[in-house]
């Protein structure tokens, strides 16, 4: 029996779909930083981290997502966090310095 050229590209793309087919692992990330009021002086903007404001180190920062365990993290230097999540997930930091 011969098999037309249309029948085996049928065939054939779901099998290589399946083959190529990877799970995207979805993460949530983030900055914690030292938010510098406007004044005359500085033109910073609210809620957006500006070059003069400097990330705040240590802060821990939980992920809660729905139907799984928590997961943690502590901010680096720069005060970035990472957190590798497939859901939707609650965020809550934690664990702040003295001086804030």
């Amino acid at each position: 029996m011969k098999i037309k050229q249309s029948m085996w590209l049928k065939l054939l793309i779901p099998q290589l779909f399946l083959l190529f087919a990877t799970v995207l692992q979805a993460g949530v990330s983030g900055t914690v930083f030292r938010d510098l009021p406007v004044t005359g002086a500085t033109l910073n903007t609210y809620g957006q981290k500006q070059a003069n404001e400097l990330g705040v180190e240590g802060v821990t920062v939980t992920a809660y997502p729905s139907g799984a365990a928590s997961v943690s993290t502590t901010t680096d230097a720069s005060g970035a966090w990472t957190l590798a999540t497939t859901t939707d997930v609650r965020i809550e930091f934690s664990g702040w310095p003295s001086y804030l």
